[in-house]
């Protein structure tokens, strides 16, 4: 480990783990064990969480996949529900215990096997994305708000209903309609983004693009594309936001967003195209999008990773303006690219998840490699300002890492979601320990906004 590597951890485990500290970006002690925990959920040897959500009573839903990796057998998708400090918040679950296994629901599917992503609805209940292990159209379900069970008044009894994607990434709007993100189920080269509408009853809404969905492909050099992780977002007019990974017939990446109007047709007044797509590669080869939001002046944050051509793979956050021309006064109209810890030959440092406070800084978290020439990661988090530089009062110039779990034996962390709740940052992932095993791991930042600039 080289010197100038040395003295960065050094300095930034101060920063994450000092005790008392008051800078934004500590670990905040208030929560599980030092401002970290993890939360073995099942007897299975992989129980991995994709999604954390903040409820109105303070507690956390946290979902993903649980698995056996040595049987190679199907996963089922489970859940736990967290309390402000930490601990399972019992009451919830079918048992009570703050934990389910959704095949402990009557009448679940035995194909299910990973929660992409969740949101409450309006009355209490969990909507909830699920994903296949075979690759085929995964579920939406409606979870009671109390975990006890599915919701009968779902899909004629079942409690979900079978999407015609493979749907990654939800959203509500405040009229109740659920916006699913997500792709098509294709052996062709070509992959579109495709976004569906469902009503408050999770029957599709005809009225939304082409019989409840809308679609928007793009082109690599001329070609086809295959699409990623599809994520999504609304806008307050209603539009709806999109990012996802193109990658190219033969080979390279780009990052891509596509907008829908409210009634699921392309954006006409976004793309220099007027066709409602926006993609670049800045320069790199290899560029993806991991996360993209709307702030509070109609401009579009966006959150990705684009490798350089050396050993490193800088995070990546830019902004545009509303009808997708890229922001000068961010950055002087380039995204900003950044290593929040040197890079080890393996370039593995990846965005995941983005965050706007309320006074309109940005959050951004992804992995970060543990040491150099080693395949293991630890959490980071960056935070900028509205003119796209690093905030040098959080962490240290700007950045923060540390460990996910707090596990003693944990050996690798993978942060997947992040949220703002109960006055800190939670960010929520899973952890491989010695044994192999991995486990739902959260750690809790101290973000004050009391005194933020802006805040109203």
């Amino acid at each position: 480990m080289n010197f100038v590597y040395r003295v960065l951890v050094a300095a930034l485990a101060i920063v994450c783990e000092g005790a008392g500290a008051a800078v934004d970006g500590s670990y905040d002690p208030s929560f599980g064990n030092g401002g970290r925990e993890s939360v073995d959920v099942t007897d299975l040897d992989s129980d991995a969480a994709r999604v954390v959500r903040a409820l109105p009573d303070g507690t956390l839903f946290v979902a993903g996949g649980c698995l056996n990796l040595s049987s190679g057998t199907p996963g089922v998708t489970c859940a736990a529900w967290i309390n402000p400090d930490g601990s399972l918040a019992l009451g919830y679950g079918p048992s009570g215990s703050g934990k389910v296994r959704f095949d402990e629901y009557t009448g679940w599917p035995t194909d299910g096997i990973l929660a992409y992503d969740a949101r409450r609805l309006g009355d209490g209940r969990l909507a909830v994305v699920i994903g296949t292990s075979s690759g085929q159209p995964g579920y939406l379900v409606a979870v009671k708000a109390d975990g006890s069970g599915l919701d009968p008044a779902v899909g004629n009894g079942a409690g979900y209903v079978q999407l015609p994607t493979i749907g990654t990434s939800i959203a509500i709007r405040p009229n109740g309609k659920l916006v699913i993100g997500g792709s098509v189920v294709s052996s062709s080269t070509s992959v579109p983004i495709v976004i569906a509408q469902y009503r408050s009853d999770f029957t599709l809404d005809a009225d939304f693009g082409d019989q409840g969905l809308a679609t928007v492909d793009f082109t690599l050099g001329g070609s086809p594309t295959v699409t990623d992780h599809v994520k999504i977002a609304l806008q307050r007019d209603g539009k709806v936001l999109a990012i996802t990974t193109i990658f190219g017939a033969t080979s390279g990446s780009e990052l891509a967003i596509a907008r829908v109007t409210e009634n699921g047709r392309p954006d006409s007044a976004f793309g220099i195209n007027s066709d409602g797509r926006y993609h670049s590669n800045f320069g790199a080869s290899y560029t993806s999008g991991s996360s993209v939001l709307e702030d509070a002046r109609g401009r579009i944050v966006f959150a990705g990773n684009s490798p350089d051509d050396t050993i490193n793979s800088p995070w990546l956050v830019g902004r545009l303006l509303g009808g997708g021309a890229v922001d000068p006064a961010f950055n002087a109209g380039h995204p900003q690219q950044f290593l929040v810890l040197p890079a080890n030959t393996g370039g593995g440092q990846s965005t995941s998840d983005l965050v706007l406070q309320s006074d309109g800084r940005i959050l951004v978290t992804g992995r970060v490699d543990r040491a150099p020439d080693s395949a293991t990661y630890y959490f980071g988090v960056a935070r900028l300002l509205d003119n796209g530089s690093l905030d040098g009062s959080f962490g240290l110039s700007g950045v923060s890492y540390g460990g996910l779990s707090d596990a003693p034996d944990s050996q690798s962390d993978y942060p997947a979601s992040m949220v703002m709740a109960d006055g800190g940052l939670v960010i929520a992932g899973f952890t491989t320990v010695a044994s192999g095993e991995t486990r739902f791991s959260l750690s809790e930042l101290t973000i004050d906004l009391i005194f933020a600039d802006g805040y109203d």
